[in-house]
């Protein structure tokens, strides 16, 4: 959405990054502040094809509602300018997985086939994810929610130890597109694997779209570093089920920032 293309703020956005705290957030840019179309009322006359004047909701009003979107799907801070254009190339590997990425958020539609994109440290899989997650936020206002692996096990241990986690799971399970980044992470025990396969079933059940990311392959490799080792054949068997699969190689980029 192209808004004032003459501020030097939000280069045209309407929005810029509110800053501070664990999450990204972001707000409106200041040249939107009153908006200069609808003065806040939300609302703008339109006329119909019969001539007919008729109360529209102004721009503003989706950036608003775009930007609440974005606020909520819980992004960590240090992953708030990861997008599309922003991605540096790469693998060939990963470069055709942008490309995939950008046609399929174009087409997203909630209950979609999700994603699981494997492969070593540092090679991209969480810009990616997080590129997604912003643009479907974003472009989209898709309810969207992000978590990483092992603080979501901390989540799922507060909601089933019965102290109050379920309004933290509860948005999990019911957003049209969840990211859980870095799957497989952690000391995965029988425990852990229970209630994560309950979780995946349940967004599988519900037909809800998820995307993964993990440095584990999902099958072979070194004894015990595949997903299938790890989680299980019940919790593969679904990720084959829910994901179009994707492995990704290439140099670590913080290695290269050495």
């Amino acid at each position: 959405m192209s808004h004032d293309d003459r501020c030097g703020v939000c280069d045209g956005r309407g929005w810029v990054p509110a800053g501070g705290g664990e999450f990204a957030t972001l707000t409106l840019c200041a040249c939107l502040q009153p908006c200069p179309t609808c003065e806040d009322t939300g609302f703008v006359s339109r006329l119909r094809d019969d001539g007919k004047q008729v109360a529209a909701a102004c721009r503003c009003s989706l950036l608003r509602n775009r930007i609440q979107a974005f606020n909520q799907v819980g992004l960590p801070s240090r992953f708030a300018g990861c997008t599309f254009e922003t991605f540096k190339k790469g693998h060939p590997t990963v470069n055709q997985l942008v490309f995939m990425l950008r046609d399929w958020v174009k087409g997203f539609r909630p209950g979609v086939t999700g994603w699981l994109i494997h492969g070593p440290p540092g090679v991209g899989k969480t810009h990616l994810a997080c590129a997604v997650a912003s643009a479907l936020a974003l472009e989209k206002g898709v309810n969207v929610r992000f978590v990483d692996f092992f603080h979501l096990l901390q989540r799922l241990k507060a909601a089933f130890g019965g102290s109050g986690g379920e309004d933290l799971i509860e948005p999990l399970l019911s957003c049209d597109f969840l990211v859980i980044d870095e799957l497989g992470k952690g000391r995965n025990t029988e425990w852990e694997n229970g209630v994560v396969d309950e979780l995946i079933s349940a967004r599988y059940n519900a037909g809800r779209t998820t995307l993964f990311t993990s440095n584990h392959a999902p099958e072979g490799g070194p004894s015990g570093d595949s997903l299938q080792e790890r989680l299980g054949d019940r919790i593969l068997s679904r990720l084959w089920e829910l994901c179009t699969v994707h492995g990704v190689e290439g140099e670590d980029y913080r290695k290269r920032k050495r």
